[in-house]
């Protein structure tokens, strides 16, 4: 755990100081999921919950990584709304069967 933490550049950010940010950031990500949770529908939408809860352990995890900055992250789900919407219209015009 601690190479981890080391590899993360996380070591000199965990200190006891931060420690009530921290758990604040992680309880504020937990009521944000937790409210997507009830609200969508965690059968037909798990794809949508999935990539949330990704985004949101990166964003609240390693919240100066080059990943976590909103151009990437707001560009990464539009170009999934691009590509899924494609394939989604290519597949209703193509009829198998």
């Amino acid at each position: 755990m601690h190479a981890l933490i080391m590899k993360l550049g996380l070591g000199d950010r965990l200190r006891r100081d931060n420690l009530n940010r921290y758990l604040l950031q992680c309880t504020l990500a937990s009521v944000v999921v937790l409210i997507l949770l009830l609200i969508l529908d965690t059968v037909t939408q798990t794809v949508l919950i999935a990539a949330l809860g990704a985004s949101t352990f990166i964003a609240f995890a390693v919240p100066r990584s080059l990943q976590s900055e909103p151009r990437y992250m707001i560009g990464g789900y539009l170009v999934g709304i691009l590509v899924g919407s494609s394939i989604g219209t290519l597949s209703a015009s193509i009829q198998l069967f």
